[in-house]
């Protein structure tokens, strides 16, 4: 998996009263994003150990 760090910012102005929506939407994608790419790596992983499992017990059928 190859991404590029992205460095967030703050989507508050220096008072904290107003937030830059632009920013907002942006973020959110990016927040998305990275819960889908955890979700698939956690499902690849649990989905490797279950081989694991299952040919150390002898029981290899995929």
């Amino acid at each position: 998996m190859k991404y590029k760090p992205f460095k967030l910012e703050r989507i508050e102005d220096p008072d904290g009263r107003r937030t830059d929506p632009r920013k907002a939407r942006v973020y959110e994608e990016i927040r998305q994003q990275a819960i889908a790419d955890a979700e698939r790596s956690f499902d690849n992983v649990r989905d490797e150990l279950r081989r694991l499992v299952r040919s150390a017990r002898g029981q290899i059928r995929e």
